[in-house]
């Protein structure tokens, strides 16, 4: 067998410019961030806020929800130039964005929304137990954490897909009956193939088995419909199936049960030493929010390197598996080039930056094993 496609070199050297602006933006985006929460925290404006909103309402649960949503819809606002930078005139600049500026705005509106919903739920799990359990509030958080996690996991497709995409039956039944019968190749139970619009958004591709248990189900892109022969969508599909054959979502959950602990520990540690200096005195006084979101950023950057690693072990071995399964390594070849022309993905980088902020291998590292294949049959 024979790959016939091959990078073009002219997007190699777009892919090289947009991955360098997205680094230098993203590092200045996070170092922004953390300023105006260091300034909230250290200026006593997180301490007026709540005292405000106390001076008027009694009940703690109130004004923890009051105070919240103050602080999010004024973060969002604050960084609303930045995102508008990085999210729209970026990814139109490089021509991967198809969004309308009213698009965009209406999105980012049901991303606050929806960022609000959630995180009343946590930030109101962490206050309750700071404030009836203050020694070992991080230890009863950390388990609602990971029990919530799972039935997010649960409930993507069935409620936050929507949200943002309408979920439509895949009509084409070739296709459809190759990704059905994959999965019936492992014993795995999948009902439903559905695309989704993201051609609405962007022209990068991507697909997904999405949900867990009785909700799991296939979900491609448009992009990746119309720009990917047959071949590869099936490879590029096996992939992610292998992640389920391996049990590579309970693998990630299990690590993420041992972070969480490692994080909420710290930040009890964080809540409790520094927030004294800002005349924080109670670790259930909801104005040391912005210490707790910094604690929390801190130690899981510190983490950063060792979850990517791991997660980089596991798309390895789901690339082995979308080999095995469909004994086709020049249409996983060329389903990855055809990726890194797509999404303007570079195919190589330095080690640092592959160490902290690469989830999956390096597109030459996958090309390489795809062609390693070619000797073993």
């Amino acid at each position: 067998m024979r790959v016939t496609r091959r990078f073009s070199i002219s997007k190699r050297k777009i892919a090289k410019e947009y991955s360098k602006i997205r680094y230098k933006l993203n590092i200045v985006y996070s170092l922004f961030c953390i300023a105006i929460l260091v300034i909230f925290l250290i200026s006593g404006a997180s301490s007026g806020l709540k005292n405000i909103i106390s001076s008027y309402i009694e009940k703690n649960w109130l004004i923890t929800t009051i105070y919240f949503s103050l602080v999010l819809i004024l973060f969002e606002i604050i960084v609303l130039p930045t995102n508008f930078h990085v999210g729209f005139l970026i990814e139109h600049k490089f021509k991967l964005s198809n969004q309308s500026i009213t698009a965009w705005i209406l999105e980012n509106i049901k991303k606050t929304i929806v960022s609000l919903i959630i995180g009343l739920i946590f930030i109101h799990i962490i206050y309750y137990f700071l404030e009836n359990y203050e020694s070992i509030w991080w230890i009863y958080t950390s388990i609602i954490f990971i029990l919530l996690g799972i039935l997010f996991s649960h409930l993507v497709p069935i409620l936050l897909i929507p949200i943002f995409y309408k979920l439509i039956p895949l009509e084409n039944e070739v296709l459809k009956n190759k990704l059905l019968n994959l999965c019936k190749s492992i014993n795995m139970q999948v009902k439903n193939v559905y695309k989704i619009n993201l051609s609405k958004d962007t022209k990068k591709a991507n697909a997904g088995l999405s949900g867990i248990g009785n909700t799991r189900c296939i979900i491609l892109s448009d992009t990746l419909l119309e720009k990917f022969s047959l071949e590869e969508i099936e490879v590029i599909f096996s992939h992610e199936l292998g992640h389920h054959y391996y049990k590579h979502i309970w693998k990630l959950i299990g690590i993420e049960i041992i972070l969480t602990f490692f994080c909420l520990y710290f930040v009890d540690i964080s809540l409790n030493y520094f927030g004294p200096l800002f005349n924080i005195i109670k670790i259930s006084n909801i104005a040391n929010l912005p210490l707790l979101a910094l604690s929390f950023f801190i130690i899981s950057f510190l983490f950063m390197p060792l979850k990517n690693t791991f997660s980089r072990t596991l798309e390895r071995e789901a690339d082995k598996f979308a080999l095995n399964a469909t004994q086709n390594p020049s249409s996983f070849i060329s389903g990855m080039i055809n990726i890194g022309d797509q999404n303007l993905s570079e195919i190589k980088t330095h080690l640092l930056i592959e160490t902290y902020f690469y989830s999956h291998p390096p597109i030459i590292k996958r090309l390489k094993m795809g062609y390693s294949y070619f000797k073993t049959e």
